[in-house]
């Protein structure tokens, strides 16, 4: 079966974390194609061209026709932070900064 991944940076560690899964279980992806986002990868999914991982908050955004199940046996982690403009008085921004605890 034909891959697609996707790749943000250079020096992305998505991709070696999925060969590392895959290895692990059992297997070596044949990767034919790199993108530079998911929702790139989820069209050349739609067109037939290859699997994808995607995160499933994905699922809504995706095209008709396409297929989403568990990987049990790729466990990823990625950190989130919050971000917001310099300055910004808004309540919302306070409330968000007050529960990461943000001093700034």
């Amino acid at each position: 079966r034909v891959w697609i991944t996707v790749v943000r940076q250079p020096d992305d560690t998505n991709r070696a974390q999925f060969l590392a899964a895959c290895i692990e279980a059992g297997f070596v992806p044949e990767i034919a194609y790199e993108t530079a986002d998911p929702l790139t990868s989820l069209g050349l999914v739609s067109a037939g061209l290859g699997l994808a991982t995607v995160q499933e908050s994905l699922r809504d955004a995706a095209p008709a026709g396409i297929v989403f199940r568990d990987l049990p046996w790729f466990k990823r982690s990625v950190e989130i932070h919050l971000a917001w403009r310099r300055n910004d008085r808004r309540a919302v921004v306070a409330d968000l900064r007050r529960a990461v605890g943000s001093r700034q």
